[in-house]
């Protein structure tokens, strides 16, 4: 019977540390948040959401007094400017802890429409916190806004200019990033220590990438830099261990060396393959840095014009998994690529008419056939 009484309570503590209390205020004045609370609630409240005005000092009434608390639905909230913070603006340390005493039970925020800034530290070391949509106005993100967090994805509107150090660091979950197309830099560590991280397509505005903007993303295995990038940081890639593919969209090689970085890629650029446009291998393999990487390949162009070639003369065969060449095409022999969409060659040889190409090594995708004769023709394997 003891050990009956002793599971039931054991049963019943559990249950009581799961529940979920939910609550909705909508303060009329800002600051006056706490007023809406009994005391018990302040310690079991999970779900908050707050449709009024609030401002800084609501923000630390929640930070370092509604302990409980899992989401935070801030949607239809209006952010008052108080002191030195402004009006539709996350104050800085908003809802943060520390590297003692991190914040281990929030998990999911939902941020205001009309917010334009989220100021530094607002979710520091809010270790659980794994859902935080970013709205589509929002301007800047403040340093270490996000560090330590449990994000898993993540989309940084296009309206978003700037982005501080070390904003997105030790988010070990992180594993898909998309950046806004307005950046210009990605600033210092800003994603540094993100382990899960599997590849990052850096938009055509950057323009520099600072010291250790990624170092130790010990999984990312793709980095594709922009045509306009004049600077790469100290260390940039450096202890990305997983790396071994680098596509660089500029033309004209970035002088690492005689900036003193020759670690932007770490010490094992030898073993991964760096793709440039077409017609710079020979730039690339003969500057410092760039020439430590063993193989260099050029991107083939992927435009194709859709009229360039009858349907009949060259298809794609999903149910043999293969190319087909028909006597359409000329019989002398055809050197052939098969690019991905990105410009990368997956397979080339040579062919002639009435032939076929197996592509059964080939994984889903959207591809282009390129014949040395001229001929692109496009294909979708499912």
């Amino acid at each position: 019977m003891k050990k009956i009484i002793i599971s039931l309570a054991i049963v019943l503590f559990s249950t009581a540390i799961k529940a979920v209390v939910v609550k909705t205020v909508n303060p009329t004045s800002a600051g006056t948040l706490t007023t809406y609370f009994t005391p018990s609630e302040r310690g079991t409240v999970t779900d908050l959401t707050i449709t009024g005005k609030i401002d800084a000092r609501d923000f630390k009434f929640i930070r370092d007094t509604l302990k409980a608390l899992v989401t935070l639905d801030l949607n239809s909230a209006s952010i008052q400017a108080y002191n030195e913070f402004a009006s539709n603006a996350l104050p800085a340390s908003a809802l943060c802890g520390d590297e003692t005493h991190p914040n281990l039970k929030l998990e999911k925020v939902i941020l205001p429409t009309n917010l334009q800034k989220i100021g530094g530290m607002a979710f520091y070391y809010c270790v659980a916190l794994n859902q935080a949509d970013l709205p589509s106005g929002l301007l800047s993100i403040g340093y270490s806004a996000f560090t330590a967090t449990a994000l898993e994805s993540l989309t940084i509107p296009n309206t978003v200019t700037e982005v501080q150090s070390l904003a997105f660091s030790q988010c070990a979950s992180l594993a898909t990033v998309k950046l806004s197309s307005s950046m210009t830099d990605i600033s210092l560590q800003s994603f540094a220590f993100c382990y899960s991280l599997g590849e990052i397509d850096i938009p055509e505005s950057v323009t520099s990438i600072s010291y250790e903007a990624f170092h130790s993303c010990i999984n990312l295995k793709k980095v594709t830099l922009p045509t306009k990038l004049t600077d790469l940081g100290t260390n940039a890639f450096n202890e990305c261990t997983a790396l071994n593919t680098v596509i660089v969209k500029n033309p004209v090689p970035l002088d690492l060396f005689g900036n003193g970085n020759i670690y932007a890629f770490g010490q094992g650029s030898s073993q991964r393959t760096l793709w440039v446009p077409k017609g710079t291998s020979g730039a690339y393999s003969s500057t410092l840095v760039w020439s430590f990487f063993q193989t260099i390949k050029e991107v083939v162009p992927t435009s194709v014009n859709e009229n360039s070639v009858q349907p009949s003369a060259v298809f794609y065969n999903s149910v043999t998994d293969e190319i087909v060449m028909n006597g359409t095409v000329q019989n002398t022999a055809l050197n052939y690529q098969i690019v991905s969409v990105n410009g990368m060659v997956v397979l080339q040889g040579t062919t002639t008419a009435n032939s076929r190409i197996s592509t059964a090594g080939l994984g889903s995708g959207v591809y282009v056939l390129v014949l040395d004769n001229g001929t692109k023709t496009k294909f979708i394997k499912n």
